[in-house]
């Protein structure tokens, strides 16, 4: 009887729509966390009272009403969870980890929430996978085995413009889009941000020098600021955006990211000084000592104070940027709170500044640590980060690359589940063959990409079964590489070039490569010839071939691998770019190869 009357108003409910399936998805979402009729019949109770109340008979205002529902019954805590996503741009891909520690930095996410062995980021996730299992917000799964469940979450438009009007009424969130507003409309925001805790704003390329600060007593009350600078901008930190530091004390999130730079790859040291004086953070940024979160991710900082030293409750520093000068490489071991560490592409240039190396061996309760660099980086220093739990690191020296594994054994069985390595070393004599083998075995080993010679790559039994992508430039290998590689049984992504292998021929297996969702081929000098057999790859999505000179055709199996959605060729011989061209109405002798692939790119 119960479901019977569920049925009922489920129908009734359902005609409150109006046939919109967004508004009836949602309202699915919320129902889906009802069991009994009696909350049933208080939703149906509820839908009917919103849609009274609202101001809209239109289809469309009922959309509002039931995304307004939704909301009011979120539990407390998700609330400003689910608002916070108005922080970014509409129809944007956001990266759930990223999210997930401004959830954290902003005290979202309450420590004492947690169950038995999870870590703030996985009370985090579980947050973002309720407002999912509402339908408040999509998800991309995470398809790899990895830390995480989900890869990148994003909004519907007008549910995103439900947080936005959520937050105006609540005073929580102030959103500034330079790149799509008049100037009236930024003045007329920045005074409206008295009472707001969060202010985001993005700046198009022509922006950034007129960028004028808010006044300081429109923003002392800030607990959060985002600036983002479009992909375009390439230029110098405003002078005035650097001394804004000074006013913002009781700050928990900051971001300045975006502002890149068009160095180019020489220097002299007159230049080298201009380019430090355009492009260093003010002293003032050591006054931020309420900080949790600080990204200057996509910019080219590269004068870092000592001062930086002062934010001890710092728990992620993202420094992924450009080109870092550290004056005072130890200043990081000063945040023992640090949870989440990503440490720059590249730290100086030859060496010029940096004369000793980074030392992290005081971060103890460090989970996340990404772009380690065993050049820059004492690497005894991480059998001190206990709770680590993701470690992507870059090697350069065999007796590093052992020390990195001894610590993988070391802590592998209490917290390590995600390493990813990029390895710069060559692996010919037998020790360094074993060395190899020990590597490849890892358990927790799931992206690894080697530069160098490979005197023979191990047999596929070597490989962990948590690998999912390979990377391997100027191996020199003799023997077919894809006899052993598709056999690995969760390779997602394979990239092989430079003079990766010798020979001329390799050949794709039926059922080989199971999982392969992306491969690319580049710079195989003596590559003539390509075989793949009928239900290879049967999962391949995108393939790219470039620079090989002596590749005769595309194989003919291709057209056996139906879920191709993606073809590149670059940088390929005239001849081999005409047979699958259509020219004039006129098909190539192997478009009938590829005629199946719904985007072929030929540069």
């Amino acid at each position: 009887l119960s479901y019977v009357e569920k049925m009922e108003l489920g129908r009734k409910m359902v005609k409150y729509c109006g046939g919109l399936p967004l508004a009836v998805v949602v309202l699915g979402g919320l129902l889906a966390t009802k069991e009994t009729l009696s909350e049933w019949d208080m939703v149906h109770k509820n839908v009917k009272s919103h849609l009274s109340r609202g101001k809209s008979t239109e289809h469309g205002g009922r959309v509002v009403d039931i995304l307004a529902l939704s909301y009011d019954d979120l539990p407390y805590q998700l609330k400003p969870c689910f608002l916070y996503l108005g922080n970014f741009k509409e129809d944007s891909e956001i990266e759930v980890e990223r999210l997930y520690q401004l959830w954290i930095a902003e005290g979202m996410v309450p420590s004492d929430d947690r169950l038995e062995e999870e870590t703030m980021m996985d009370v985090a996730e579980r947050y973002l996978g309720e407002l999912a299992h509402r339908c408040m917000v999509r998800v991309q799964l995470e398809e790899e085995s990895t830390i995480r469940k989900f890869i990148s979450c994003r909004l519907h438009d007008l549910m995103r413009e439900l947080c936005l009007s959520k937050g105006k009424e609540d005073n929580f969130l102030k959103f500034i889009d330079y790149q799509h507003g008049d100037d009236d409309e930024q003045v007329e925001s920045y005074a409206s941000t008295n009472n707001t805790r969060r202010l985001v704003i993005y700046l198009g390329e022509e922006d950034v020098s007129q960028y004028v600060p808010p006044k300081k007593e429109t923003v002392r009350h800030l607990r959060s600021l985002l600036v983002f600078v479009s992909d375009e901008y390439e230029g110098r930190m405003s002078r005035m955006m650097k001394s804004q530091f000074n006013n913002f004390k009781m700050l928990r999130v900051l971001a300045i990211e975006g502002l890149s730079s068009n160095l180019t790859d020489t220097y002299t040291i007159e230049a080298l000084g201009v380019i430090i004086d355009h492009w260093k953070l003010s002293k003032g940024i050591g006054n931020l000592i309420h900080l949790r979160y600080l990204s200057l991710r996509g910019s080219a900082c590269v004068n870092f104070p000592s001062s930086i030293g002062n934010l001890k409750n710092l728990q992620t520093l993202d420094l992924r940027i450009d080109i870092l000068f550290l004056w005072n490489v130890n200043v990081l071991r000063k945040m023992g709170r640090l949870r989440h560490l990503y440490l720059p592409h590249f730290y100086d240039i030859d060496h010029m500044f940096v004369v000793e190396k980074v030392r992290l061996d005081d971060l103890s309760k460090l989970e996340i640590l990404e772009n380690f660099d065993a050049a820059y980086c004492v690497v005894k220093d991480l059998f001190k980060l206990i709770n680590l739990r993701e470690l992507t690191a870059r090697v350069e020296k065999l007796e590093d690359l052992r020390a990195i594994m001894k610590h993988v054994g070391n802590i592998a069985p209490n917290h390590l589940r995600n390493l990813s390595l990029r390895i710069e070393c060559r692996f010919c004599s037998e020790d360094e063959l074993t060395l190899l083998t020990q590597l490849l075995g890892c358990p927790l080993l799931q992206k690894l990409e080697i530069v160098g010679l490979i005197g023979k790559l191990p047999e596929h039994t070597h490989f962990s079964s948590s690998l999912t992508q390979l990377s391997l430039y100027g191996s020199e290998l003799e023997k077919d590489p894809m006899a052993t590689l598709e056999k690995l049984p969760n390779l997602h992504k394979v990239d092989l070039g430079i003079d990766v292998f010798i020979g001329e021929e390799i050949v794709c297996s039926a059922m080989g490569f199971p999982q392969l969702k992306n491969l690319e081929l580049w710079l195989f000098p003596n590559l003539q010839k390509w075989r793949v057999d009928k239900g290879a790859m049967p999962n391949l999505s995108t393939l790219e071939i470039r620079s090989c000179k002596k590749l005769q055709r595309v194989p003919e199996g291709l057209k056996f691998v139906t879920t191709l959605q993606e073809l590149v060729i670059g940088d390929m011989p005239n001849e081999f770019n005409e047979r699958i061209r259509i020219v004039d109405g006129q098909e190539g002798e192997d478009f009938d190869r590829v005629r199946h692939i719904p985007s072929i790119v030929i540069w």
